[in-house]
């Protein structure tokens, strides 16, 4: 133990304490024949005139907080040692963590994936499709040739579409969806659960899909014969009324299974002829549900930020106030009606009196002056049934009035359509339409 007076200041303190411990050699040791102490005594104090010091072999000093301690070297590795043994594999170690946090962020959410893609494969194969699985994206990448061009099907404002062969005997269709989009895997998982829940014949139905990365893919049936629009407006598209009314009452079927007999009510929003795929037998089926939506049974209209859809087919209220309701695929439904009978397109310019018309209020002119007949595709020629023909345009014009309300159900057009005696209601004016048809001497300038 060693003291000094309190007056004395820090180099003060330690000059001192030098001094008196330099002498515990000379004084305490029982051997300095060779310069080198052998052993000290089991004791001493040596007493300075403002400091000094103590020790004993035995202990005699109890410490207490009040006691100031100095640290002394003790034996074993020295503090560098220390650092470099314990400190430098630390350091490496935190920064190898920080270089590989992406990668291993990276494979934890890899695994949190697969487990939740493995409990979405489950629940659609116990609840609605047992032939739905999950694909690998090496078994997708390689089905379609690495999603060559000669694979491509088509494309959209959701990704492209390609040709795929997984076996021998089995096509698939690869909807590979933009890796831009701002679709959470959340919302995506709820939409594969939504496709795989609705299971009639005219609606191509999901085989699965693939998730990895960045990557969104939907795998369906493939149906070898073109969409609907090919039908329509293709170079040489000529089809009889019998084929025609078919597709028709396909649409009619898909879509009120949609609304009243699927596990939820389903709208489509996006109704048109390039959604609508045709098989070998010229059965229609619905396609591309990437925005369809959940409509509440106890919600007849559901209202969005944003309407989505294309120009033509979108319905007055879904376009001006953002409500959309099963009327609004009714109203799609229309102007696909309209199209198959006349060859035309819904955008378009259409003369009649010496003014132009978009399609729908084209055919309500035509049908308002009884002269339905010039409507009517060319291709048709004279064989086909008038008063059939005429039935369906009145049912279009039903469908596309601009107050919601008014347009019937798809049930009601189906017992329309199946009830050639039901007498029907007379169709209303249709609105203008908010755009600008351009005429050919506008397109030249």
């Amino acid at each position: 133990m060693v003291q000094c007076k309190l007056d004395l200041t820090g180099p003060q303190c330690k000059s001192c304490l030098d001094g008196i411990i330099g002498q515990m050699r000379k004084l305490f040791s029982n051997d300095s024949s060779q310069g080198q102490p052998s052993s000290f005594l089991i004791g001493g104090r040596l007493i300075g005139v403002r400091c000094n010091l103590r020790y004993e072999k035995e202990l005699f000093f109890e410490e207490t907080n009040d006691t100031i301690k100095i640290d002394m070297p003790k034996n074993g590795m020295s503090g560098v040692l220390k650092i470099v043994i314990f400190g430098v594999p630390l350091l490496v170690l935190l920064i190898l963590g920080l270089l590989l946090r992406p990668c291993i962020v990276k494979k934890v959410r890899e695994l949190l994936l697969h487990r939740d893609l493995v409990i979405l494969e489950k629940e659609i194969v116990s609840e609605s499709d047992s032939r739905f699985s999950l694909f690998r994206y090496s078994k997708i990448r390689s089905a379609t040739d690495n999603f060559s061009k000669e694979n491509k099907l088509g494309e959209g404002g959701f990704g492209h579409v390609y040709k795929g062969r997984l076996t021998q005997d089995q096509d698939i269709a690869v909807k590979r969806l933009s890796p831009n989009s701002v679709q959470g895997f959340r919302e995506f998982m709820n939409e594969i659960k939504l496709i795989a829940s609705l299971q009639h014949k005219n609606l191509v139905r999901l085989l699965g899909c693939c998730i990895k990365g960045k990557e969104r893919i939907l795998v369906y049936e493939f149906l070898p014969s073109d969409s609907l629009e090919e039908f329509i407006f293709g170079a040489g598209a000529k089809q009889s009324w019998p084929v025609r009314r078919h597709i028709i009452e396909g649409i009619t079927e898909g879509l009120l299974y949609m609304h009243d007999y699927a596990y939820e009510c389903i709208v489509h929003r996006d109704l048109k002829p390039s959604n609508i795929l045709l098989d070998h037998e010229m059965n229609p089926k619905i396609s591309d549900f990437g925005i369809a939506r959940i409509c509440l049974s106890n919600v007849t209209e559901s209202n969005t930020t944003t309407a989505m859809g294309t120009f033509g087919y979108i319905a007055p209220e879904y376009c001006s106030q953002s409500v959309y309701s099963t009327r609004s695929d009714v109203f799609s439904f229309g102007i696909l009606v309209l199209e198959i009978i006349s060859g035309k397109r819904a955008i378009g310019s259409y003369q009649l009196s010496e003014r132009s018309y978009e399609l729908r209020k084209y055919a309500w002119q035509l049908w308002r002056e009884q002269r339905c007949d010039e409507l009517v595709d060319d291709s048709l020629g004279e064989e086909y049934p008038e008063m059939d023909v005429m039935r369906c345009i009145q049912i279009a014009l039903l469908c596309i009035q601009d107050v919601a309300e008014d347009r019937p159900t798809m049930h009601d057009v189906m017992t329309m359509l199946g009830n050639g005696n039901k007498r029907l209601l007379l169709p209303v004016q249709p609105g203008s339409c908010s755009m600008h048809i351009f005429t050919d001497a506008e397109i030249e300038v």
